[in-house]
């Protein structure tokens, strides 16, 4: 029962942070489409720059900041819970 149960937080876990992967190569594209050359750079350098970017521009960027929000709700909601788990049970 507990394997299934860690298999399945992996899985969600995978799905938030590829969630977060897409919004994050969408924002770095729309920064370079806007001839934002230098704000794209830094948000592929420090990736929560991301966050900021598309929450400053959210008319252009709704969905990207959607997709990064929900991404980053859904790898806390799992890895998280996951590590003081594995911590309890494994390192004691």
């Amino acid at each position: 029962m507990n394997e299934t149960i860690i298999i399945l937080a992996m899985l969600i876990a995978c799905i938030g942070i590829l969630l977060y992967f897409v919004g994050w190569i969408n924002t770095i594209f729309m920064a370079l489409g806007k001839d934002e050359k230098i704000m794209g750079v830094i948000i592929f350098i420090l990736n929560p720059v991301a966050i900021y970017y598309s929450i400053k521009h959210w008319d252009e960027a709704k969905v990207q900041a959607r997709q990064l929000i929900i991404g980053l709700f859904i790898m806390c909601a799992t890895i998280i819970p996951a590590y003081v788990y594995y911590s309890k049970n494994v390192i004691s």
